[in-house]
């Protein structure tokens, strides 16, 4: 069985037994829910290099654009 990083939020959720309309807390079992699961989430390689990222999107979108030409 494969965990998912909202296994949490899930357990988290499924304690409450009476969803009110008329009242913030189910916002609030959310919030502290989808915190309890950001807790399992990982970093992606790379994301502390945006500028790289979007130098590297550049030319690749140059690179096809410039194929579209040729064809």
């Amino acid at each position: 069985m494969r965990l998912t990083p909202f296994l949490p939020l899930r357990r988290h959720i499924g304690r409450v037994s009476r969803w009110r309309e008329n009242t913030t807390q189910g916002d609030r079992w959310m919030a502290s829910g989808l915190i309890l699961a950001a807790q399992g989430f990982h970093r992606i390689k790379g994301y502390g290099k945006p500028k790289e990222l979007i130098k590297a999107l550049e030319i690749k979108i140059e690179t096809e654009e410039e194929l579209k030409e040729v064809a």
